[in-house]
């Protein structure tokens, strides 16, 4: 029943809420944001009841209570992603050609290209059935959806890199390997990388690249116990023990853990079990504030889910990224490719772990606050001091290399979005250098200034100046508020 129940919190980050309402909740559990998004109504003595329409469940939590273990923190009013999509698709039945294909960008930013892709793309047929744009994107759209092939001997790999002892499971472009048991755990995995996968490879369609596809199934691995993990990770590379997955392009392997079985998951379970005895034995006496006890128990219980669901996002969104971006042949996958470009890469996909799913290239709070941080510091911020990768490779401790994800990111997202052709013109030239050996700063910065310019200053004011209009879901609906 437990991953029944996860299998929907999970679709519901992927589908519009069904409501023509929505709030945006900030919840605050252990100390730790995270944002849903459903219907919230106050009542009286400061609870919050939330409804949360495609789990049909209800939570319930007090208002700014700093002393419960997960309280509602902030509500914020806004139109839902229903009301949203509606609104776009009417202007764009109404509108040109150009509208249509916003919104199918639109469509696949957000990760709903199952839910309504065909329908956009009916809407482009009914308005230009000759457009030969329109034909071009119906076809591709076909390459998305054909399911990749599995070859021999490619079951026989994953365990010669992993171990024995897995279960396989397919969907149309994976062959995920699995520790049993934990067959409904990996289907859902495979559930959200195919969502990611249709909205990769689109999104770049509808910017302008055509990418490859794989001649066979992507290969997973997804350990059910954090520990096992970490044996794998100890065996291959120590330095990925603070990675909730990573992508071997020497193997062509992504690796995961299943975000349910972290120290922390397993403390909430733990706190879990102590409610359940202290319920038990106030049902027994029949203590007062017996209610009160259980609905803490349910609140946190579907908590847990919350937290699993938007982990599990987090980690599909920015490792799978890494993986299609070595095997669509966007970046080379035995070029030792800077690593502000692919961690880069990846953060623009990514989806935090406290937020729905965003989309891509929405503005990361946790990122774009960790460039504006690193912004007010000397020398960092810098086209050359990130271009040449010195912003990972002098970083000297785990802190360090988190915090440069928040430049990097914050300059893909500018490039991604103002410099789209010339960026891809860099990643191809990054391409053409020397394959399976470590590569200088001088030549990465040195490739950088070819594509885009010897003088870097107006790009970088450029740049910054891009960064300074940017905002964060939260500051938007604060303004629109």
């Amino acid at each position: 029943m437990m991953w029944r129940a996860l299998a929907l919190a999970l679709s519901a980050c992927l589908i519009f809420v069904s409501s023509a309402q929505a709030d945006y909740i900030r919840l605050m559990i252990l100390g730790h944001p995270h944002w849903i998004e459903g219907r919230a109504r106050v009542l009286p003595g400061r609870m919050v009841s939330i409804d949360l329409p495609d789990l049909k469940r209800k939570l319930i939590l007090k208002l700014n209570a700093t002393g419960e273990t997960a309280y509602v923190d902030e509500i914020i009013k806004a139109p839902s992603r229903k009301q949203l999509y509606n609104r776009k698709l009417k202007a764009a039945r109404k509108g040109t050609l150009d509208d249509c294909f916003e919104l199918a960008l639109w469509v696949a930013q957000r990760g709903l290209t199952k839910q309504h892709f065909e329908e956009v793309l009916a809407v482009m047929e009914e308005k230009a059935p000759d457009d030969e744009r329109v034909q071009k994107l119906k076809a591709f759209w076909q390459k998305v959806k054909q399911p990749l092939p599995e070859k021999p001997g490619q079951r026989e790999h994953i365990i010669e890199v992993v171990g024995s002892g897995m279960e396989f499971i397919t969907s149309d472009h994976y062959l995920l390997a699995h520790d049993p048991p934990g067959k409904e755990r990996a289907q859902i995995r495979l559930e959200l990388m195919e969502q990611v996968y249709e909205s990769f490879y689109l999104w770049f369609y509808l910017k302008g690249r055509e990418l490859d596809f794989p001649d066979q199934k992507l290969m997973v691995t997804l350990y059910g116990d954090y520990d096992n993990y970490m044996l794998m990770v100890n065996r291959t590379d120590p330095e990925l023990r603070m990675a909730a997955g990573f992508w071997s392009s020497f193997h062509n392997v992504a690796v995961y853990y299943a975000q349910d079985t972290t120290e922390f998951r397993k403390e909430l379970r733990k706190l879990l079990r102590e409610q359940e005895k202290e319920i038990e034995e106030a049902k027994r006496q029949r203590a007062p504030g017996t209610g009160e006890l259980i609905r803490r128990h349910n609140s946190l219980k579907l908590l847990l889910d919350i937290i699993f669901e938007g982990d599990e996002i987090e980690v599909v969104t920015h490792e799978g990224c890494h993986q299609l971006a070595g095997n669509s042949g966007l970046l080379p996958p035995q070029v030792s490719t800077p690593i502000w470009v692919h961690e880069g890469l990846a953060a623009f996909f990514e989806t935090p772990g406290d937020a729905a799913w965003a989309g891509i290239g929405a503005v990361n709070e946790r990122r774009i606050e960790t460039y504006r941080a690193l912004k007010k510091l000397k020398d960092i911020c810098t086209l050359e001091f990130i271009t040449s990768d010195r912003i990972f490779t002098r970083a000297a401790t785990v802190a360090a290399k988190d915090a440069a994800y928040g430049p990097s990111w914050a300059l893909t997202h500018f490039l991604m979005n103002k410099k789209f052709d010339k960026f891809m013109e860099y990643y191809d030239a990054l391409s053409r250098l020397p394959a399976d050996m470590p590569l200088p700063e001088e030549l990465l910065l040195k490739v950088f200034k070819e594509v885009f310019g010897k003088d870097l200053s107006k790009l970088e004011q450029e740049w910054h100046f891009y960064m300074s209009g940017l905002k964060t879901l939260r500051e938007e609906l604060e303004e629109a508020g």
